[in-house]
């Protein structure tokens, strides 16, 4: 035994991993009560240190083991976790199937999405689920052929766009799901882009319509333009380009205000396309131009028969709010291939057409000329000119006396402003101030015309010259400023000139807005200054109104004065002017007077003032000076011939 011993001993030193397999013999041998010497003893305690501390190792060994895997299994629940979170969390819906078509994983968002029932998924069957969404789908044999692709061609990706039966829209996204280089199965996401396809049609919508109107705009409208040409040109037929702009708009909108304004637009473009043919294309260019594009144009006459169509609907009042607004246009025609094969050269064809009209009296159409290039081409530069002229001093004032019936004295003069061309020379303001007012440039123009007129007027009186009105006349465009009143009263103050020495003209279309406008002559009244309606019977103001105004005088266009003699009717017109004036305590002045019958006739009606070419045609500053002096304290003529 105890040979054995030392044999099993030195075995497990010799072999540790034995110890298993010999521990037995050794703990029966010592239980047994053998008797050891002392060097079995120590290799006894020796070997049982030995033992000892191995198992101590082996213990922590797999305590370590233990531990890590714990770890480790935590770590993968972490990561599950958040990847459940992360799937759960995304906006997008998720769906990963196998090789063998089983749902593995799916996310919240993708039964929210399609609104897939428990039952479905719990299947695990890809083919319950691809089968219910489809059912949702406007294209379901489209999505179910996209899915037997992909299933037959496991590494293929795959982006449409599917559109619901509910309206929404929904981005399909499916790729391979692969481990290394072995493609396990497959990925699909849904997104959906409902919101963000309507912002994609807003903003196509409004690059292409125009807000106010839902008529196209300039973009569209180019682009109709361009497919029309192309298709005429293709069947050998014409077409037609109308350009449009509302003659009065820019009062109502600017007295009335731009929502009162913009109803107006509207209504406009709803009349507009009562009057074409579904074919047609009307669009607004912006502000108060509209363009109307007539396909297949059949003939000339009937493009004219349409234009007269547009402007006789549009001069219908306008029921807003209570109240009547009229609003003309005028239409400028222009026609494929005959004026222009080119898309820019219709539009500037039918501009060109379209200004004719509104030079020849407005409310009417115009069929494009060659001669409009040229007028086109002159009404630019002087456009350029113009923009330039008041700092270069080009502007002047020339002024005509206005004669006192009764007494033959000056009473006042006008200020009629003249352009000094380096080119021309001195221009009427009759080809000039419409540019000015639609160009906004007589804002500034006006202004400056009102100190120069005033600084004359003070002149006159400090060199010993019998103290006279001054009339400034002030456009519309002028009128609507909101600093009128505060330029008007700086402008006395800087002159020094009394306010009852200035009178103001005004047209009768310049108070079309009776509130707004008696606010303003209100206060300019207050200030002491005098005002006259110009050009009187020629607009559309209500008599009724006249009663309200601050009004001083009214002053007879020269159209009716010129044929008062040999027209009945001009001469009833200005009789009943006359009589209306003198019942409302107003003053009259009558313009255009050139011959002494004329005088006669107009003093025989009650006129108190006159001005015209029978006593001094307009003149510079210096030869009124010398015509005032020269007829100081002058009466009429005695002796002028009568009628």
């Amino acid at each position: 035994m105890h040979s054995l011993l030392r044999r099993q001993i030195r075995r497990y030193l010799g072999d540790p991993d034995a110890i298993s397999d010999s521990w037995q013999p050794f703990i029966e041998a010592v239980s047994a009560g053998y008797e050891q010497d002392d060097s079995d003893r120590r290799l006894i305690e020796n070997t049982m240190e030995v033992m000892a501390t191995e198992l101590e190792e082996r213990n922590k060994t797999l305590r370590n083991e233990l531990t890590e895997r714990r770890q480790a299994e935590i770590r993968l629940e972490q990561s599950l976790s958040l990847l459940r979170a992360t799937l759960d969390a995304t906006a997008d819906g998720i769906l990963a199937v196998d090789t063998e078509q089983r749902i593995e994983s799916f996310n919240v968002n993708l039964m929210d999405m399609w609104r897939i029932p428990p039952h479905i998924v719990e299947t695990l069957r890809t083919q319950d689920v691809t089968s219910f969404m489809a059912e949702q789908l406007m294209s379901p044999g489209a999505f179910i052929d996209r899915v037997r692709h992909l299933e037959a061609q496991p590494d293929a990706e795959s982006f449409d766009t599917l559109e619901l039966n509910d309206g929404r829209v929904l981005e399909c996204y499916s790729r391979p799901r692969r481990i290394g280089l072995q493609t396990v199965g497959r990925v699909w996401s849904f997104r959906d882009i409902t919101k963000r396809r309507q912002a994609e049609s807003r903003l196509a919508y409004m690059a292409n319509y125009d807000a106010l109107t839902g008529l196209p705009n300039r973009n569209l409208l180019r682009e109709r333009l361009d497919q029309a040409i192309k298709h005429v040109t293709r069947d050998g037929r014409s077409l037609a380009l109308l350009f449009l702009d509302l003659d009065n708009f820019k009062a109502i909108n600017d007295t009335l205000g731009h929502d009162v304004g913009d109803r107006v637009l509207q209504l406009v473009a709803q009349r507009l396309l009562v009057c074409l043919r579904a074919c047609d294309t009307v669009g607004r260019l912006g502000g108060d131009e509209f363009t109307v594009i007539v396909d297949d144009m059949t003939s000339m006459d009937s493009i004219a028969a349409l234009a007269q169509k547009i402007i006789d609907t549009l001069s219908l009042p306008f029921p807003l709010d209570g109240h009547e607004l009229c609003c003309t246009v005028s239409v400028g025609i222009t026609a494929y291939p005959n004026d222009s094969e080119s898309l820019d050269g219709l539009m500037k064809n039918a501009d060109s057409a379209m200004y004719r009209a509104k030079e020849q009296g407005r409310n009417t159409y115009r069929f494009f000329t060659e001669d409009m290039h040229k007028r086109a081409y002159e009404r630019l530069l002087m456009e350029n000119k113009l923009r330039g002229a008041l700092s270069r001093r080009e502007f002047v004032l020339h002024y005509q006396p206005q004669i006192d019936v009764k007494s033959g004295a000056t009473v006042g003069i006008e200020a009629l402003l003249r352009w000094n061309d380096s080119a021309r020379g001195l221009v009427q303001p009759l080809e000039f101030i419409g540019v000015l007012e639609e160009t906004g440039m007589i804002v500034d123009v006006g202004m400056w015309a009102l100190e120069e007129a005033c600084s004359f007027n003070k002149f006159l009186q400090k060199h010993d010259l019998p103290p006279i009105r001054v009339a400034v006349n002030i456009s519309p465009r002028q009128f609507r400023q909101q600093d009128l009143i505060i330029n008007i009263a700086q402008t006395l103050s800087r002159t020094g000139l009394s306010a009852e020495y200035l009178d103001l003209e005004i047209t009768e279309s310049t108070v079309a807005d009776p509130l707004e406008a008696y606010n303003v002559l209100e206060r300019l009244s207050a200030m002491g200054v005098n005002l006259s309606i110009d050009d009187f019977g020629t607009g559309y103001s209500s008599l009724s109104y006249l009663k309200r105004f601050p009004i001083n005088a009214l002053k007879i266009d020269r159209s009716f004065v010129h044929d008062i003699l040999t027209d009945n009717d001009d001469a009833a017109i200005t009789a009943a002017i006359i009589a209306l004036s003198r019942s409302l305590r107003l003053k009259v002045i009558a313009e255009g007077v050139e011959t002494a019958a004329q005088l006669n006739c107009l003093k025989l009606y009650g006129c108190n003032e006159v001005q015209g070419y029978l006593f001094a045609r307009p003149m510079p500053g210096d030869q009124l000076i010398e015509w005032l002096r020269a007829s100081q304290r002058q009466l009429l003529p005695d002796d002028l011939p009568t009628a």
